[in-house]
């Protein structure tokens, strides 16, 4: 049984979790919550105080935001596949367009 849940709300950036363990072959559990009607519902705002999905649990740690979120999994579950370490000569690069598509599309 996994231990990494991923709580998705439809039509969000959460969208991106579930992808990436698909991809990275990690076993997790997904926990699917509706609007209510247009925002997250309580009992997904009840999981963190942001209240926005995704949100992840991975044993005690309960961690939002979705690029947090693919750090966290890409180098605590696989790795840091995906991910260049700071040492790499395109470093700089990889974490302009890393932070650049998510922040500006």
């Amino acid at each position: 049984m996994p231990t990494l849940t991923v709580h998705h709300l439809n039509i969000s950036q959460s969208e991106r979790i579930p992808w990436l363990c698909e991809e990275l072959a990690i076993p997790y559990e997904p926990k699917t919550y509706k609007r209510a009607p247009i925002f997250a519902p309580p009992e997904l705002k009840a999981l963190h105080p942001s209240g926005a999905a995704p949100i992840i649990q991975d044993g005690d740690l309960t961690l939002a935001e979705s690029g947090a979120c693919i750090e966290y999994i890409a180098h605590r579950h696989a790795g840091g596949a995906l991910f260049l370490p700071p040492t790499h000569p395109a470093y700089a690069q990889f974490v302009c367009w890393w932070h650049w598509a998510n922040g500006t599309f």
